[in-house]
């Protein structure tokens, strides 16, 4: 989750208690606020109707189930069959305009899948909780056909924290899990639907529009006569409501939402129960049901002379309700504080108490206080009637109103944070002035036009409601945009919208603008949209910007290299790798003349370079690769004046020079580069350590990583011990770091099983897959790395006599890996050769050499079809086991595969140790003959020693603890899977070539096996 400044802790309870759930996980940050809870769903019981009645507004709140669900027949049968697909793990998004019945309509599916057994939860958003009461919420599946959980006002959750909802184990357990996400626009979707995407699963995404009510002279009428029917039985006075007639005007487009039929259908019930005269237009029926709200405060407050201990007058009531409308619910100290902020001159804990009687806290504690007036629409109504400016005479405004907006969202430089309810205020008063054109004009605009940089505080929801407002000036538009942050992914979505609406008026603009200025735009719009994950949006805004650029011709080198850039970043997205180095030659080139000329333009070259060299190296152009961000580290080396910026950019060139010539097995230069990249963020950290102790702790890992690959695990510890407690204390503020410990455990893993440590090298190793575990579910990206620190595991669990554990850990590595392959051969299929080979051994060693021949075969058919620069090498260490394989499982000729090498090919792939090494060998396994006999591997192992022509693997190794089994296995991943001596790293190295134990005559032509980096 990305939470800037925030701490978060996850707490886990399995059949436990933790923040009151049962079997479920509850995200928290680091103050003990919740990200989110979750609560069993349960029906709300049925309300006093004298109570209901005394403020007509409660039953059109769809919580209380005042009125039958009626309609939307096909809506259903759409929810129902999607629940009840085979998929095990599906999200779909509601949504429909305020008003048009979306809780409702959920209420009703969630009680049709209680009837039908299964589990129905309530995940509620933080910002709408108190910490709830210490009694538990029981989450077990236990018994239930499945689980269904709802998220009323998805739109208004932050990315990341609906990424953590979709992590929570209870929706990946043994049944189905169903995610209604119910919103008011299909805004946002598509960031949550790639955000999904990279979940693991297979999880089905879908959406679903809820459609106005038809003009079809029935539905309209029907939904009116069943509210009207529902809400009369709460007026006993009424004696037959039959004769409360729809009004003719419900074929106009007003009625179109099921809440404007609904509330005509109240106000018609209710003036007939008080002989009234029952409006019929949307405005009326509002001050209507405002009118009944002002009735019912005054009415107890004049109860007061009666003995009813109720203190607060209508009007600050009134004023109350307008700050709650706002604010949402809170907790008695938040919501204190806030009224002796806005209405000094009121008692705090009198008044909470007195709106608390009119309004009762709805979460399952009874903790809240401010609880807003329902429905929402409602609300946003009440608050363009109360504040000054509004059109209609029927309803007085509260000058105090005005001052209240501005106390509430004071001006960020005036405060430490904004207040926590600034995404639902701005939400609120976007969505009034959508309908009520004074609250921008005179209250939401002048607000945003004083304090701009107010929008950095607010949501996706809110930006995109800001987005939405056609009379929003444009020069404000302007002034907005310049205040969003560079990224974020909680608010690249609105953000991308709102760029896009800009761009759109500017465009539009008569007169329009230069054409320099038409690019720029075209350029932002892309640049946004690229942040917003809709790159296939964003390549035709690149295309627009790089196309004027090119059209104006001189003078414009400078805008056309960014915009050439920001072309190829698109193309090689998109899998376009090929186009992309077109753009990204011209873009280098253009920035090369340009720097030639004027030195400032060095930096654009330094990154075009950069990206260039990425480009290059997905092609498979390593050494261009390398000589572009070879080049990119001179230039920023000669920039690097001591600006920590530019020192920054520097080490950055560095690492990514390191990590190029690792990929090269240039190994020393690559220690050096990383060595000295870990210096300059050193440093750095030194004077800024939360802005730079990321970038060491990642140059640490770089570090360690090299080191192993070196065979130097005894140094490679200590960076990897330092990166692993920077990581820690990293993921105390922001758990994004948990991919960077998961790292740094790796290495500090393999740094331990190449010291035979291998207790603490599988703790190690335990911590970074479950890290990897958790990662891999809400980012496909990190599969990969969840693949490699399985097979990592296998490797210190082979070291403790766990083979049946180490086996599990291979089998699940080549799972993942198999699934990579299917999305990206090219990027996959060696890792996944290796760990089938890593596989086979295990099984061999384990006595099962008939299955472990199937999975080498099939590395080694990958390997021959791979051009890699280590795939001789590879293909080498799979022959020599599959060579072993068939020595053991004692195959016919006529049964051996028909792709396999004659023996002199097994033969050719051995690696044979200098004559006296063999003679000391041979030594060793004499004195050891006695203690070994009794074991048939090692028996068949001698045999296999004793004929060179079908044996392939001419060292040997033994178990670290008895028995002391001889295990003639190598593993691609690295090392012998259990050698008694290795001078290299466990996951990076080949054998080591002085413990070889057989005799082979035929020396190879090859060199030996490249290394692999750890990560």
């Amino acid at each position: 989750m990305e939470e800037p400044g925030a701490a978060l802790q996850i707490v886990r309870a399995v059949a436990g208690n933790a923040y009151g759930a049962i079997s479920a996980d509850i995200h928290v940050f680091g103050d003990g606020s919740p990200v989110y809870l979750l609560f069993e769903h349960h029906r709300t019981a049925g309300a006093d109707p004298r109570w209901l009645r005394a403020q007509p507004s409660r039953m059109l709140d769809a919580r209380s189930e005042t009125v039958d669900f009626t309609g939307r027949d096909s809506e259903l049968e759409l929810l129902t069959g999607w629940r009840d697909a085979g998929t095990r793990l599906a999200v779909r998004w509601l949504h429909g305009e305020g008003g048009q019945g979306k809780t409702r309509l959920a209420a009703e599916f969630a009680a049709l899948s209680q009837a039908a057994g299964w589990k129905v939860v309530d995940a509620v958003h933080g910002t709408d909780t108190h910490p709830p009461a210490p009694d538990s919420q029981d989450l077990r599946l236990d018994g239930h056909q499945g689980v269904l959980v709802l998220v009323d006002y998805a739109d208004r959750w932050p990315l990341s924290h609906l990424s953590w909802l979709f992590q929570n184990q209870l929706l990946h357990r043994s049944v189905p899990a169903r995610v209604l996400l119910i919103a008011r626009s299909a805004q946002g979707w598509q960031a949550v639907r790639g955000k999904l995407a990279k979940l693991r699963g297979n999880i089905d995404t879908s959406a679903q529009r809820l459609e106005p009510l038809p003009d079809d002279g029935y539905t309209r009428e029907r939904t009116f006569t069943t509210a009207r029917d529902c809400f009369a039985r709460g007026y006993p006075e009424l004696r037959d409501a039959a004769l409360i007639a729809p009004p003719d005007s419900l074929g106009l487009p007003h009625f179109a939402l099921t809440l404007t039929v609904h509330m005509a259908a109240l106000v018609a019930v209710d003036a007939a129960a008080h002989a009234r005269h029952a409006p019929l237009d949307p405005l009326g029926l509002t001050v209507y049901l405002l009118d009944r709200e002002h009735e019912n405060w005054r009415q107890l407050y004049e109860n007061a002379a009666g003995g009813l201990d109720f203190r607060t007058p209508d009007t600050v009531l009134a004023r109350m309700v307008f700050i709650a409308s706002l604010t949402g619910a809170a907790g008695s100290e938040a919501a204190g504080a806030v009224l002796s902020k806005v209405l000094p001159e009121v008692t705090a804990e009198h008044a909470l108490r007195d709106h608390a009687l009119c309004y009762p806290p709805t979460d399952p504690a009874g903790a809240n206080t401010l609880e807003p007036l329902l429905p929402d629409r409602l609300a946003e109504d009440f608050l363009a009637l109360t504040l000054p400016g509004s059109p209609t005479a029927d309803y007085p405004t509260d000058d105090w109103a005005a001052g209240a907006v501005r106390m509430l969202l004071p001006a960020t430089a005036a405060i430490d944070t904004a207040p926590r309810f600034t995404p639902r205020a701005l939400t609120f008063l976007a969505a009034a002035a959508a309908r009520w054109p004074h609250v921008g004009r005179l209250h939401l605009f002048p607000l945003l036009d004083g304090d701009p940089a107010m929008v950095r505080h607010a949501n996706s929801a809110a930006i995109t409601a800001l987005a939405d407002l056609t009379e929003l000036p444009v020069e404000l538009m302007s002034s907005i945009d310049e205040q969003f942050p560079d990224r974020r992914s909680d608010l690249d979505v609105g953000i991308a919208k709102f760029t896009r609406r800009r761009v759109q008026r500017q465009l539009a603009a008569e007169p329009g603008p230069e054409p320099t200025v038409q690019a720029r735009l075209w350029y932002d719009l892309a640049y946004r949209e690229n942040h917003a994950g809709r790159i296939s949006d964003a390549l035709p805004s690149a295309r627009q910007a790089v196309t004027i650029r090119e059209q104006l011709g001189a003078g414009q080198e400078a805008g056309l290299a960014k915009s050439l850039n920001m072309l190829a970043l698109l193309l090689s997205d998109l899998g376009r790798s090929a186009e992309a180095l077109q753009h990204a030659d011209r873009a280098v080139e253009l920035s090369r003349r340009l720097a030639a000329d004027d030195p400032a333009h060095a930096v654009d070259l330094a990154r075009n370079l950069l990206n260039r060299g990425s480009h290059r190296h997905d092609l498979g152009r390593w050494t261009d690769a390398l000589a572009d961000t070879a080049e990119a580290v001179d230039i920023r080396e000669q920039l690097a004046d001591g600006d920590p910026q530019a020192t920054a950019a520097y080490a950055a060139a560095l690492h990514n020079l390191g990590r190029m010539l690792q990929d090269l097995d240039r190994r020393a230069e690559a220690l050096d580069r990383a060595d000295r990249a870990t210096a300059l963020y050193r440093e750095l950290a030194e004077r800024e350590p939360l802005v730079y102790e990321p970038n060491l702790a990642t140059a640490l890992s770089s570090v360690s990583s090299i080191l192993l690959a070196l065979g130097r695990p005894d140094e490679a510890l200590k960076p990897a011990h330092e990166a692993a407690e920077l990581s820690r204390g990293l993921m105390k503020l922001n758990p994004v770091f948990q991919a960077e410990l998961a790292v740094a455990l790796i290495n500090v893993s393999a740094s331990y099983s190449a010291l035979r440590q291998y207790d603490a090298a599988c703790q190690a190793a335990d911590e970074a897959v479950a890290l990897y575990r958790e990662l891999s579910r809400s980012n496909i990206s990190y599969l990969r790395r969840f693949a490699d620190a399985l097979d990592n595991l296998g490797i210190a669990l082979l070291g403790t006599d766990r083979a049946d554990a180490a086996l599990a850990a291979r089998e699940e590595s080549v799972a993942i890996l198999r699934e990579l392959v299917e999305d990206n051969p090219a990027a996959h299929e060696t890792s996944l050769a290796d760990a089938l080979s890593n596989l086979g051994a295990v099984l061999t060693g384990l006595g099962r050499p008939a299955e472990a021949l199937g999975h080498t075969e099939e590395a080694i058919a990958i390997h021959r079809r791979r051009t890699d620069h280590g795939a001789d090498a590879n293909v080498a260490t799979a022959l020599q086991n599959r060579g072993l394989q068939l020595s053991l499982a004692g195959p016919t000729p006529a049964a051996m595969p028909p792709d396999s090498p004659a023996p002199s090919e097994h033969s050719a792939c051995c690696w044979p140790p200098r004559r006296s090494r063999r003679r000391r060998n041979a030594s060793t396994r004499r004195r050891r003959s006695t203690a070994s006999s009794a074991n048939p591997m090692t028996r068949t192992w001698d045999r296999c020693c004793a004929n060179s022509a079908t044996s392939t693997l001419c060292w040997a190794g033994r178990m670290p603890s008895p028995p002391r089994l001889k295990k003639p296995l190598m593993s691609t991943s690295g090392w012998p899977t259990a050698t008694r001596r290795t001078r290299r790293s466990p996951l990076n190295c080949g054998p080591s070539w002085d413990s070889c134990a057989g005799d082979c005559d035929n020396p190879p032509r090859l060199s030996p096996p490249p290394d692999t980096p750890s990560t």
